[in-house]
Order: structure tokens, then C-alpha cells, then sequence
């Protein structure tokens, strides 16, 4: 049976539920907020010293912080144009089959 979901490349194959990951995502949200912690008392430790190298630290780590969440964004809403790409997909094999 060949149609046009037959066609999707790999990357739009649906991925396992991992339950390991999941029970994991209060730790992962733990370790967001201590980054963050971390990042604000490096900076404070920087401006209160006056080490700059600290507080440029605390900064790159704030940025990185931010570039992560940003990514995480991103990941979610590919993965839902992925799930209405495949619903299309599906819609059109079932109308060919009934052609």
C-alpha cells in the first residue's frame, strides 16, 4: 500500500513514552530553578566584589539558561506541527483509499 504518509520521513515518527524521562521532569524543573539561584548569586557575588569575571560568569550562564528554555519552545512546537503534519497525512491516505 503506497500513499502519501507513507512518504514521511523518520523524523516525524511518532516517539516512545518514556517513563523514566517522565518521572525525571520534577528533578529537571529542581535543577532549572537551583541554575537559576546559582546564576543570580554569581552575579550578586560579582557586583558586590567587584569581580566582573564573576558577574560576566553568571551572565553567560543566565544567556545559556535562556537559550535552553528557548530551544525547549521550539522542540514543542515542532513536535506539534509534526502531529498535524501526520494528521494530514493520514487524512489524505484515507481519501485516496476511497478513491
Amino acid at each position: 500500500m503506497t500513499g502519501v504518509g507513507d512518504a514521511r520521513p523518520a523524523a516525524f515518527e511518532p516517539a516512545s513514552f518514556d517513563p523514566v524521562a517522565f518521572d525525571l521532569l520534577p528533578v529537571a524543573v529542581f535543577h532549572l530553578d537551583a541554575d537559576r539561584r546559582l546564576v543570580s548569586a554569581n552575579r550578586a557575588a560579582g557586583d558586590l566584589t567587584g569581580d566582573r569575571g564573576l558577574h560576566r560568569q553568571g551572565e553567560r550562564e543566565e544567556r545559556k539558561g535562556e537559550a535552553r528554555e528557548e530551544l525547549a519552545r521550539e522542540q514543542e512546537r515542532m513536535e506539534a506541527q509534526a502531529d498535524r503534519t501526520r494528521a494530514k497525512a493520514d487524512e489524505v491516505d484515507d481519501l485516496e483509499r476511497g478513491t
